[in-house]
């Protein structure tokens, strides 16, 4: 089984194992696109074995963060990057269904809920033989609807919900979003050269919020040389 680490922003550390998701592009993206003044208390909803959960850990230190996974050899890889980086104090790994929370973790306990979710709808998007990576990858367990439902619970009132999805779903997030009064306040595309078409979207809103949805710059991934864009490459780097 191979295994290997990353290291994160501020000298923090992933420990990464087959048959898990590595750390992508998307979680990295996401995890910058919270308001800053909702980080105090992070449940990072479908968080595989932690990616996501320990660089949310890296980037806000005055955050705590609950991860909450399905599969429990994901959740036992989060309790080791939770370990090899000194977090047990405000991390903490959570083996539980979102869609059956009530009495794991607390309801309208949080100021963010933040979220990398499975992009396909079931029987879409390209197979994969291993069951781990079809869970992350489509919707074989829970559905953008699930999401949103768990996420309207989990948050207090103005609490904001991050999300990262493929841009051809937009419609079905923001349905899903405005049926749980997560109002969406906040959309970014993401392109990977600046005459492509976007794959992926942010998307940020907050609970029982007026209605208002800002669009944000375009993020640009490389720059027409082939190089990575500056804005890209600050997500790495921990700037603003």
């Amino acid at each position: 089984m191979k295994t290997g680490v990353e290291l994160l922003i501020n000298d923090y550390k992933l420990l990464q194992r087959e048959p898990h998701e590595k750390l992508g592009m998307d979680s990295v993206l996401l995890s910058r696109f919270l308001h800053p003044s909702k980080t105090k208390r992070i449940c990072d909803l479908g968080c595989g074995s932690g990616a996501l959960t320990i660089l949310l850990a890296a980037r806000y230190s005055e955050s705590s963060i609950d991860g909450v996974d399905i599969q429990r050899t994901a959740v036992e890889l989060l309790e080791e990057n939770i370990a090899i980086n000194a977090l047990e104090d405000r991390v903490r790994a959570v083996h539980a269904d979102l869609r059956d929370l009530d009495g794991v973790v607390e309801y309208g306990g949080y100021s963010a809920v933040i979220c990398n979710p499975p992009y396909f709808k079931k029987g879409t998007g390209k197979a994969d033989a291993l069951r781990e990576r079809q869970i992350a990858r489509s919707e074989e367990t829970v559905t953008i609807d699930d999401i949103c439902r768990a996420a309207s619970s989990l948050l207090q009132n103005g609490g904001e919900f991050a999300v990262v999805y493929r841009s051809e779903r937009l419609c079905d997030l923001i349905v899903a979003m405005r049926k749980e009064r997560l109002e969406p306040k906040r959309l970014q595309y993401i392109h990977h050269t600046v005459s492509s078409d976007p794959k992926l979207i942010l998307v940020a809103g907050r609970k029982n919020a007026g209605k208002g949805l800002r669009t944000l710059p375009p993020l640009i991934v490389k720059n027409p040389d082939g190089s990575y864009s500056e804005d890209y490459l600050a997500a790495y780097r921990d700037e603003d």
